[in-house]
């Protein structure tokens, strides 16, 4: 069996529902499942020590009902080169949908606070 490639993760990870930018995190968007488990996809940069080569490891962390994060060790990738563009370039549209849920939201909170001020 093949192992799974970059675009085999985006693909599944695609399933997840975007519902905004995670709170604590500038770099992280919270998804939900179909089931409402909340998961979040995020990322970080290394540089391997020995050839100074730089990488992007993209993974997806799961929150229980206590709002602990839980690691999904199945649900990592590390890109190298091209893989990291088609990464980056994918996440920034999460991250884009991610950003206006937030904003719509905050309206949505300001504007019920003004009604209900205004009663």
């Amino acid at each position: 069996m093949a192992l799974p490639t970059l675009t085999d993760f985006l693909n599944s990870w695609d399933k997840l529902i975007v519902t905004g930018m995670t709170s604590e995190r500038n770099d992280s968007v919270m998804t939900t499942t179909t089931d409402n488990i909340p998961v979040a996809i995020e990322y970080r940069h290394q540089i391997n020590s020995s050839t100074g080569e730089c990488s992007t490891v993209a993974f997806l962390v799961a929150y229980d009902e206590n709002g602990n994060r839980v690691s999904l060790r199945n649900q990592t990738y590390g890109c190298f080169g091209d893989e990291e563009k088609q990464f980056h370039q994918w996440f920034a549209g999460k991250m884009a949908t991610a950003s206006a849920l937030d904003v719509s939201k905050r309206l949505d909170v300001a504007r019920a606070v003004d009604d209900w001020l205004a009663q």
